[in-house]
């Protein structure tokens, strides 16, 4: 768990000086436009539902395979 708080610490500090020092430069990383490409969310969207659809699916695969050894137990 510590290990896991000083990663983000550390990731943090290490966005502040990149932050910082590219404004030194004249580069604002927060003022940039962005566009968003709508069809590449939608296409992960959709694959990330298949996805949870799938490990449901196999969850309930494990489940009846271990009602059944259960059973023949």
């Amino acid at each position: 768990m510590l290990a896991l708080l000083i990663e983000i610490l550390f990731t943090v500090y290490r966005d502040g000086v990149r932050d910082l020092t590219l404004l030194a430069k004249g580069y604002n990383v927060w003022d940039r436009a962005v566009a968003t490409n709508w069809w590449v969310v939608g296409l992960f969207l959709v694959l990330f539902v298949a996805s949870l659809g799938v490990v449901g699916w196999l969850v309930s695969v494990v489940a009846r395979a271990r009602k059944v050894m259960e059973a023949a137990a």
